[in-house]
């Protein structure tokens, strides 16, 4: 048994199409236990079932491994069910960072097997020689399981250490299919030939919003790892455009600077945007300098609340004059900065959600997003709020994305949420030098026309019901 393995990515509305990076570095570290690996991105398809029904019937596999985030949750558990209808006997295992909430609630769907919690490349490379031996479940950590009918979760699993060792196996895909979309991240990329790329695991801070899959140490690939798989996929897939999805990317601040010194002294022509964000605290000027030096075009900052009463309530340790400091001097070197901002912070007022969004819109950003506090399972805020509420379905994730409200526990309604939303979204947007600044910041000048036209229609569509109403 177990070895054909099916690794599935869900269809799923809320996430951007690009790289099944999880499932990669879990299809590449079986492959060297010389198991036969099929990735299967239903975001890529039309007809899930479909597709799902074949590929199961031609593979024949003995595992199913479904990689899924908290917003997918809904269509993880009805491509299990599926599965399960298609071949009862196959053993499915979950994971990702939705499998860091409580095992129970996941496990109450009889058709998961496992789960494998945390960091996965071990845990599923050890799940493979039990299930080959007819080892015992109980001696692999960082899973979870039932035994008669009873929840067991294992030790936590330790988190790899060396990075350099971990390899990616660009063979497991067709990449060719991931350069198919015009955006990626809320954002228009240089170029339709961008990938994303992970340098490192694990952040030191202690952020209640935050899920800990990798862990509170920081581990990192060598500068000199990362240029080469840079330049191996700039020089195999033509790939003009990168983007570090890393948490805690520069809190190295000295390696970053090495990467970036890699990829000019190359002289490869790239695009490098950071869409999931930098920490403020640890940019000086030199950085600045050889980030645009290196291609670096646009950065994400995760900035949240301009309340000090809510940052230290939710151990984001941010300084906000710091922010104002860093925002200006990478408008200075016009690299294009987006915002993260989230509204709605358990015990959080009208007066510090208006004042968030005026501080947004005094600071040199091109772009913000104005999401909704989203409490993740497995994460603190979620701890508070949730209050260990064992009636909830495994399913009732669905709207669990930026653009709803689920368990509002701030000090105004959630009607009042979403209007106050609404407010910061005209507020930030509808001012002349801001539209110009995204022009001339875009590195796509038509399509950014093209969105914003979109975007307002949609604005003013929206206005004009309310009006009506």
């Amino acid at each position: 048994m177990s070895n054909r393995i099916l690794l599935i990515r869900p269809p799923s509305e809320n996430i951007s199409s690009v790289l099944p990076l999880g499932l990669m570095y879990l299809g590449s570290a079986l492959k060297k236990k010389n198991c036969k690996i099929k990735i299967l991105d239903l975001r890529l398809k039309k007809n899930a079932y479909s597709c799902l029904n074949e590929t199961i019937k031609k593979f024949k596999p003995d595992i199913v491994g479904i990689g899924l985030l908290t917003v997918e949750s809904k269509s993880a558990h009805q491509i299990v069910k599926d599965v399960k209808a298609i071949d009862p006997d196959l053993m499915v295992i979950f994971g990702g960072p939705h499998c860091e909430a409580e095992p129970d609630l996941i496990l109450k769907d009889n058709n998961i097997d496992i789960l494998v919690i945390g960091e996965g490349e071990n845990t599923v490379c050890e799940l493979i020689d039990v299930f080959k031996y007819n080892g015992l479940l109980d001696k692999v950590n960082g899973i979870a399981y039932r035994d008669n009918g009873k929840t067991i979760k294992n030790r936590p699993r330790e988190p790899i250490e060396d990075l350099n060792s971990l390899k990616l196996d660009y063979d497991l895909i067709n990449v060719e299919d991931y350069f198919h979309f015009s955006s990626s991240h809320d954002y228009l990329p240089s170029s339709k030939r961008f990938l994303p790329i992970f340098t490192s695991r694990g952040c030191p801070f202690e952020c209640v919003y935050c899920h800990n899959i990798f862990g509170k140490k920081i581990r990192y690939m060598s500068a000199e790892r990362v240029f080469t798989e840079i330049e191996f996929l700039y020089k195999k897939y033509n790939v003009e455009e990168f983007h570090f999805l890393d948490d805690s990317f520069n809190i190295d601040i000295n390696r970053a600077k090495r990467i970036f010194d890699l990829i000019c002294d190359s002289g490869m022509n790239v695009g490098i945007t950071f869409p999931n964000g930098i920490r403020t605290d640890f940019i000086d000027e030199e950085l600045i300098h050889k980030m645009k030096k290196a291609g670096v075009y646009r950065v994400a900052l995760g900035i949240e609340s301009a309340s000090e009463r809510i940052i230290k309530m939710i151990n984001k340790k941010s300084d906000i004059n710091e922010i104002k400091v860093v925002t200006k001097k990478l408008n200075s070197s016009k690299i294009s900065t987006g915002g993260f901002f989230m509204l709605g912070f358990p015990t959080e007022t009208r007066e510090e959600i208006s004042n968030t969004i005026n501080f947004a819109c005094s600071l040199d950003l091109t772009t913000a997003i104005f999401s909704f506090v989203i409490p993740n399972p497995g994460t603190k805020l979620w701890e508070t709020i949730q209050n260990n509420d064992r009636s909830l379905d495994p399913n009732d994730f669905e709207n669990f994305n930026a653009q709803s409200v689920n368990f509002n526990r701030s000090c105004v309604s959630s009607k009042e949420l979403r209007k106050l939303q609404r407010m910061a979204y005209r507020k930030f947007y509808l001012t002349p030098w801001r539209i110009w600044k995204i022009y001339v910041l875009s590195p796509d000048k038509i399509m950014t026309i093209k969105k914003f036209i979109s975007k307002l229609k949609s604005l003013l569509l929206v206005m004009l019901m309310r009006k009506k109403r």
